[in-house]
């Protein structure tokens, strides 16, 4: 059986007595009610991001949601809930948030807690996840039952602790709430912004405050051109990736030595403030990126490497995303598609002159520094709690 300290590393002053290491059956009260009817109560999903909406979870699709559902489990405001099976031994215990029930696949079980503060005990169950998931069986995908679950042992303080630590982890909860929901607004209001920009709904103005000339469509190899200087030795610079979430390093996309260690000779140099794009997509979807990592990389030969003309490279980017199916129609093959340099010049675009280009980039990137911002302050906020974490339990 794991051993656990008896004293966490932070406490409040007013607790001092040692945590007492139960077996989980002592706290659990399985929950075995049954939906009767079909929809009897709305559909949840238990994630690794909380107990949600089934609608929500896949986007209003009704992959699962049209299924039947008589037979699944009913759980009640304040229950808990987790996936009995997992790919990666890692398993997510939910809360019931709502202020109604809700029923949820027989996969997840549902049980209350008895003396044991619910939050506190999923907070718990983060912190020892690697232990839990060891006690999981199987081998691709492994099970936890709830039996399984109730044979485990762990360490818990007094119920009044409990509430102490929950209360205080809650307030962190609460401000990565409003700083995702800041997020998410400042990400919505620029991509309706973007869009009015490039439907023309609106426009920037000159400096005399005058309108700029009317948008002409334009070959984009008019405003672009290739760049050709290929790595000449090993590892000449960084490896780099570009993936749908932006250009980072190989070794981050992928992890250190499953790629990394191949030979990198003859790879395309991307320049800080170029652009680039992996020329071969499974579903017609191209992403651009630009190198903002403030220095020169090299990237597979998959991934052409260009500049605007003008040097409006962010323009660019916002272009692509507007325009993120166009690129797709223009690819040829049938499984997978490939877009060539030369087949991306020849897709033609509506082009503003460089002036209003300029105007657009530069509102695009200081809503982009805004974004950046928010999202260090959730990144800071998430390590400081799981830092706590590792430091307030045994």
């Amino acid at each position: 059986m794991k051993q656990f300290s008896k004293q966490p590393k932070i406490r409040f002053p007013e607790f001092n007595s040692d945590w007492e290491t139960s077996t989980l059956s002592n706290a659990i009260l399985e929950k075995k009610e049954k939906s009767s009817v079909q929809d009897q109560h709305e559909i949840l999903t238990s994630s690794r991001n909380g107990l949600v909406r089934q609608t929500d979870y896949y986007d209003g699709n009704e992959r699962i949601t049209s299924r039947e559902n008589i037979g699944f489990n009913v759980i009640s405001p304040g229950e808990l809930t987790y996936r009995s099976r997992s790919d990666d031994r890692r398993f997510y215990f939910n809360i019931n948030p709502f202020s109604f029930k809700g029923i949820i696949s027989s996969y997840y079980p549902v049980f209350a807690l008895n003396d044991v503060d619910s939050y506190f005990f999923t907070q718990l169950c983060s912190v020892h996840s690697f232990y839990i998931g060891s006690r999981s069986v199987g081998t691709s995908q492994t099970v936890l039952s709830l039996n399984e679950l109730k044979k485990i042992k762990l360490p818990f303080p007094s119920i009044d602790e409990q509430q102490k630590i929950s209360k205080f982890l809650k307030l962190l909860d609460n401000r990565l709430v409003i700083l995702k929901e800041k997020y998410n607004l400042l990400v919505e209001y620029k991509k309706g912004v973007m869009q009015k920009l490039f439907n023309q709904e609106i426009s920037f103005k000159d400096e005399a405050g005058n309108n700029f000339p009317s948008w002409k469509e334009e070959r984009i190899g008019n405003w672009i051109e290739e760049y050709k200087e290929r790595s000449t030795e090993e590892n000449q610079f960084e490896v780099l990736t570009s993936s749908r979430t932006g250009l980072m390093k190989q070794s981050e996309y992928y992890g250190e030595g499953r790629i990394t260690d191949r030979s990198n000779l003859g790879f395309n140099i991307i320049p800080n403030g170029y652009l680039t794009y992996r020329s071969r997509s499974d579903d017609r979807q191209f992403f651009f990126n630009l190198n903002e990592l403030g220095y020169t990389g090299i990237i597979s030969t998959y991934y052409p490497v260009f500049k605007m003309k003008n040097e409006q490279n962010k323009f660019f980017v916002e272009l692509s995303r507007f325009h993120k199916n166009k690129f797709g129609r223009q690819a040829v093959g049938t499984s997978q598609v490939v877009l060539s340099f030369n087949e991306l010049k020849n897709i033609k675009f509506a082009m503003p002159c460089n002036e209003e280009q300029a105007k657009i980039a530069e509102f695009a990137e200081a809503l982009d520094k805004k974004l950046d911002a928010v999202h260090q302050q959730i990144e800071l906020t998430q390590t400081f709690k799981k830092g706590l974490l590792q430091q307030m339990f045994v």
